[in-house]
């Protein structure tokens, strides 16, 4: 035995098991959030795929911030159109780039401290890198949009309407870091109480990115449709395409999936009365904001397209989330929606899907619910 290795032998190990456990048993037999600290990055076994052909997914549709931005005209339509014509647009694009910058933040932590399968650690890993792509192709387009960008950064942040929309999800997540960190530091116990926290936070991201961006980007495709800022919608059409195609899909998943042990059930039991107060502040915040989003086109509609146009639009996002958790809404699910433009911008052709366990994101713009009998028919993803 060579000097080294009796070193190594005689020597006590003092790992924190937080930061890589070699003590790690449940290789073979790993959960999403309930299961032992992590050890090495195991590939071993898939026992979830479909979050694996997510990862895959994400991966594959990675691009650059400035790639549909080289032929922008949108600073001399700012400086040309009616101020109260491209409000809409200034206004959402504050919203998408605010609320972008939050989920990434949010989300890494949750993924290095949450969860305790690799798979998923990596994917939130990857989403989180993703949303600050976002983030950086809306600062992108503040910058080449107007003369003064930090004069228009000074007004999306000084914009109380927008703060209010994030309201909901901001206390979710600040709560969720809070909690997180005391575990971390041996404060709290991950009892039912830490599982009922995870599931929430879980629940109100996937409320963001299928209600609130969703209901966004009917404004941005609206302008991009009628041959207005049209470099910028083709940008965020693929910030949309990575929300509902991976983003969106994940949270439904795990939803679903969520309770796999004792724990974890008795948490996402206790969660029930807080997961609807979650979904109908957020869905509220959104109708309110609307009013805000639309203030300067309410009498004269944008593109012909009126306020309650797009409030039908939010109910018709609405719809699937509460269906997903089994909450009724507390709205008449609308059967149809008139932004027939929004099937053309969100549809992405190149996204490859298992067909026999996933449906296209044409099936958005299906009907969601029976005529005759009134039942919501779920999107798969």
């Amino acid at each position: 035995m060579s000097i080294i290795e009796k070193t190594i032998k005689q020597k006590e190990f003092s790992f924190d098991k937080n930061i890589f456990n070699v003590e790690k048993t449940d290789y073979y037999t790993p959960k999403l959030f309930s299961g032992q600290a992590p050890g090495v990055f195991n590939t071993l076994t898939n026992d979830h795929p479909r979050i694996e052909r997510l990862f895959k997914n994400l991966k594959a549709q990675d691009w650059d911030e400035q790639e549909t931005l080289e032929n922008s005209d949108a600073k001399i339509l700012f400086k040309t159109l009616p101020q109260a014509h491209t409000e809409p647009m200034r206004r959402t694009l504050g919203f998408q780039w605010e609320t972008d910058t939050l989920a990434g933040r949010s989300i890494a932590l949750f993924a290095a401290l949450a969860t305790t399968f690799d798979r998923l650690f990596e994917i939130y890993i990857r989403i989180a890198d993703n949303e600050n792509l976002h983030a950086r192709t809306y600062s992108e387009i503040i910058k080449i949009s107007f003369d003064d960008p930090e004069a228009v950064l000074t007004s999306i942040l000084q914009a109380r309407e927008t703060l209010y929309r994030l309201e909901k999800a901001g206390k979710v997540f600040s709560s969720m870091r809070k909690t997180l960190i005391d575990v971390e530091c041996g404060l709290r116990q991950k009892d039912e109480h830490y599982y009922k926290e995870i599931f929430i936070f879980i629940v109100t991201l996937y409320c963001i990115e299928r209600i609130q961006f969703l209901s966004s980007f009917a404004i941005t495709f609206a302008y991009g449709d009628n041959g207005e800022f049209v470099a910028e919608a083709n940008s965020i059409r693929r910030i949309c395409i990575d929300e509902y195609e991976v983003h969106v899909r994940l949270g439904k998943y795990l939803i679903t999936k969520f309770a796999e042990d004792a724990i974890t059930l008795e948490g996402k039991l206790l969660a029930s009365k807080e997961v609807k107060e979650v979904v109908d502040e957020i869905y509220q915040a959104e109708l309110k904001s609307l009013e805000y989003q639309l203030e300067t086109v309410r009498d004269t509609g944008l593109f012909g397209y009126t306020v309650n146009d797009f409030k039908t639009w939010i109910d018709y996002c609405a719809a699937d989330v509460y269906k997903t958790l089994d909450i009724d809404p507390p709205f008449k699910v609308p059967t149809s929606h008139n932004l027939t433009y929004m099937e053309s911008w969100i549809n992405n052709d190149n996204f490859q899907q298992a067909p026999q366990e996933e449906d296209s994101i044409n099936y958005i713009f299906s009907p969601l619910i029976r005529d005759d009998i009134g039942i919501i028919y779920p999107i798969k993803f």
